[in-house]
């Protein structure tokens, strides 16, 4: 889990308040709380980054927007994590800070001019003050969230109370109303109704299990049909003497193992599924096959599109099983 404001405290002595966590985990809280939300990717090896934290992050105007308008996050790119998050907000140079407002981008400062504190602290101030309106727009949702919440449960308070008063009042008036004879008359009454309802509980829960087996029995054998069907179309691996460049090597991950395969890149996409459909992964469920990548890419079941042209013509891939 990253935590830079430890890093940041442990080697450089600075102390302000950073979020934990990822940064989907942090956007979500600053979507909640609600704030901007200031990512700082933090790199020690970096000719700038002891300047910038002098004259940036330990400043007294960043420590006022940390307690005021922001949540500050970050992490260290030397590490795996950190490294993965410079990647995906496509860091290029160093200091680097984003500005986010409900998962967008609003504000980028990288380079050199972001050790210049007045720059800085300007040009943030510039990307806060366009989008304060519309913080302010989610702080008053929030506050009218909370008094509608609030005021629903004070009004369910009354009417529970209501109620309770109300059975109570009933309650005394059957007691002093009550004979003998209509005591004794309600016991068997009461006693012939626990006897139906046991009946009809039991009665509904043979029906209940009756259903579900059949149920079960049904997804398995439209499992079974599915299966079949696909391993009907499932055409052999090539032999050992076919052209290599016109074979492709499938590596198929499944959530628990992966499958080695081999196809014709000149067989359609629906050779993949219909093999895929044969697996014991295969519940009957829906599900789809992503080519591994950065992003992965998704291959849409087709008669037509060949195998080499969803690949891109690779001999050799790694695909990925997603049910749903």
């Amino acid at each position: 889990m990253t935590d830079i404001g430890a890093t940041l405290e442990r080697d450089y002595g600075v102390q302000i308040s950073c979020s934990r966590g990822t940064l989907d985990e942090n956007m979500e809280r600053a979507i909640n709380i609600p704030r901007f939300l200031v990512v700082y990717l933090h790199n020690p090896n970096h000719g700038s980054t002891d300047d910038f934290i002098d004259n940036v992050l330990s400043s007294a105007r960043m420590t006022a927007l940390v307690n005021d308008r922001v949540m500050l996050y970050g992490a260290d790119v030397t590490t795996k994590e950190g490294a993965q998050l410079a990647s995906r907000l496509e860091c290029t140079t160093y200091p680097f800070l984003a500005v986010f407002f409900k998962k967008q981008i609003i504000c980028r400062l990288q380079g050199a001019n972001a050790v210049k504190p007045d720059f800085t602290f300007a040009e943030l101030e510039k990307g806060l003050d366009v989008w304060d309106h519309e913080l302010s727009k989610e702080i008053a949702i929030r506050m009218e969230r909370e008094r509608s919440q609030v005021q629903r449960v004070v009004e369910e308070t009354a009417e529970s109370e209501r109620m309770q008063r109300d059975r109570a009042l009933l309650e005394a008036f059957d007691q002093k109303e009550a004979q003998r004879k209509r005591d004794v008359e309600a016991a068997a009454v009461a006693e012939r109704n626990l006897k139906r309802q046991r009946e009809e509980e039991a009665l509904a829960l043979a029906k209940q299990k009756e259903e579900a087996e059949a149920e079960a029995r049904r997804v398995e054998e439209a499992l079974q049909l599915a299966k079949s069907l696909a391993l009907s179309r499932v055409t052999a691996p090539p032999s050992a003497d076919t052209d290599p460049s016109l074979v492709l090597c499938v590596n198929i991950r499944f959530p628990k193992r992966a499958i080695e395969r081999r196809f014709l890149l000149s067989e359609p996409v629906e050779s993949l599924y219909s093999f895929v459909e044969t697996t014991e992964e295969f519940s009957g469920a829906p599900f789809k096959m992503m080519l591994s990548g950065m992003p992965p890419k998704p291959i849409v079941r087709s008669d037509h599109q060949t195998l080499g042209d969803a690949v891109g013509g690779q001999l050799r891939v790694a695909i990925m099983f997603r049910e749903g």
